[in-house]
Formats: C-alpha cells, sequence, structure tokens
C-alpha cells in the first residue's frame, strides 16, 4: 500500500505540531481493517516524493506517532519512509536519535523498494539480531541465540533473544509471523 503524503497534506511544505497531528489522524483513516493486515504483515509506504521540506515537529506529530500507533496496536501493517529527500531524512534522523528509535526508509521504482536504509541507530545487540534476520530469511528466537550466543550471553535465557526480536518488531524493521508458540521473524526490506 502507498499513500502519497503530499495529497493526503495537501501541501508540499509540512510544518508545524498541529499540521502534523491532522496528519496522522489522517494516516490513522487511512488504515485498511485490521483483518485484511494480520494473518499477513505488510509495508506502507509513505510517499514523500513531492515533499520539498518536512519539519520535525510535523514529522514527530505525523510520521512517527503513526508508526508508534501501528507498532503499539499490533497492526500487521508496518509505514516505511519513501522518496524522502535528504532534508526530510535529516529531520527525521534528528527524531529519532532523539527517542533512540530507527524508521525504515527506501525509494520506490516501480513499486519496488531499492535504497533502504534504517533512520536512527539500533543499539549493537539490537543491530546484531537485525543483521541475522536480514541474512538469513525468516528466523526464530532460537536460531538466533543459537547462531550468535557469546560466552557473556551464555547465562542469559532465550527470552533474552526473544526481546531483542520484539523490539525490533516494535521498531517497526521485522515482521513478526506465527503464534505465540512458533513465532518467526523476518526483514520487512531487503538491504
Amino acid at each position: 500500500m502507498i499513500i502519497d503524503v503530499c495529497d493526503l497534506a495537501k501541501n508540499q511544505i509540512l510544518s508545524g505540531s498541529e499540521s502534523g497531528k491532522r496528519l496522522f489522524k489522517e494516516l490513522v483513516a487511512c488504515l485498511p481493517e485490521q483483518s485484511d493486515a494480520s494473518e499477513s504483515p505488510a509495508v506502507i509506504f509513505l510517499d514523500f516524493i513531492s515533499i520539498e521540506v518536512a519539519t520535525a515537529s510535523f514529522l514527530r506529530e505525523s510520521v512517527m506517532q503513526f508508526k508508534s500507533f501501528t507498532r503499539a496496536t499490533k497492526s500487521g501493517w508496518y509505514p516505511v519512509i519513501a522518496n524522502a529527500n535528504n532534508t526530510v531524512v535529516d529531520d527525521l534522523k534528528l527524531i529519532c536519535d532523539a527517542q533512540s528509535d530507527v524508521i525504515l526508509s527506501c525509494t520506490l521504482a516501480d513499486f519496488k523498494a531499492i535504497e533502504p536504509i534504517i533512520i536512527g541507530s539500533l543499539e549493537s545487540k539490537q543491530s546484531e539480531a537485525f543483521h541475522f534476520v536480514y541474512n538469513n530469511g525468516c528466523v526464530s528466537a532460537k536460531q538466533l541465540m543459537d547462531a550468535t550466543i557469546s560466552n557473556s550471553d551464555r547465562q542469559l535465557s532465550p527470552t533474552a533473544w526473544n526481546n531483542r526480536l520484539n523490539t525490533l518488531v516494535e521498531k517497526g524493521v521485522v515482521f513478526e509471523h506465527g503464534s505465540n508458540r512458533q513465532k518467526l521473524y523476518s526483514a520487512i526490506l531487503e538491504f
């Protein structure tokens, strides 16, 4: 699913927290019914192709709030920024760094995500888990534990690896598949 942010906001210059809050409400209204995405997680691209400027206050109250909403409600939809210019990416990075958060960004070409990046920084153990998921496709917490356990981690329970993967799901960079008994994780975009 692709949402044209310029069409929704009706402007190419996006500024202010109040405008951001209005866009957040419109983004939530654009979400398909939960049942459409609950069985199979899916990406919802927020397309910034025509946006010239989007201030940090606007992005914090719209895009980042929308990402937080989809993750807090355990929606099957995972927002990804598409076609954002360097100015917008820089302001998103400021927000992500201040909130210890991340968001995925890419370029859309012929409806395919290319040149994906993570805006913001993952902690070292989260980054290690993310790269394992990315390099190995669909994985379980046990596979992550078996592949990455070190001498200093031997005293940790398997729950620690589940927590790392769940944090990546909460941050919106990894899909979660399956039931409570057998959860599997995969990267949202191919890097």
